[in-house]
């Protein structure tokens, strides 16, 4: 399975797709299906949904995890963009 269908079946379970990049980073580029919530505005996320984060290396997606999971909120890092060079769109 590759990694595109493991967030598509990740989505089908009911998880959000988050690219936590700055707006002009994702409107260039960015996974299908996902959602752009700066990292700063992780704070405002729906603590009753589950995320999958990731950016562009995975620092600031591990940083946004790591954040709701203090929250009690169910998030993962899927890392960096480069790695899903195949679901891309922009």
């Amino acid at each position: 399975m590759s990694l595109c269908d493991k967030v598509r079946e990740m989505i089908n379970e009911g998880w959000k797709l988050v690219d936590v990049r700055e707006p002009q980073e994702f409107f260039a580029v960015h996974l299908k299906e996902a959602t752009n919530v700066p990292l700063q505005q992780v704070v405002h996320l729906d603590r009753n949904n589950k995320y999958m984060l990731y950016c562009r290396s995975g620092a600031r997606s591990g940083s946004a995890a790591n954040y709701l999971a203090q929250q009690g909120i169910e998030a993962v890092n899927i890392g960096g963009i480069h790695q899903y060079q195949e679901c891309l769109e922009g």
